[in-house]
């Protein structure tokens, strides 16, 4: 069974809002959405190593040191 390929484009659309939340939800100040741009580089990380519970991973790191 082959698996699935699954891209960047279709993880952002199905995390992206969330990001947000949490961000906003945690109280993190990020004016010029540095962070969010470090939790985005996490994502692509993950998709790119197409392992599907790394991009969970890697996005928790960076909410668990914040």
């Amino acid at each position: 069974m082959e698996k699935e390929k699954v891209t960047f484009d279709e993880i952002f659309k199905q995390n992206g809002r969330r990001i947000h939340y949490h961000i906003h939800k945690l109280n993190i100040r990020d004016p010029h959405s540095e962070f969010y741009a470090q939790v985005l580089v996490a994502m692509w990380k993950g998709v790119r190593r197409e392992l599907r519970g790394v991009v969970d991973k890697e996005v928790g790191i960076y909410f668990a040191e914040a």
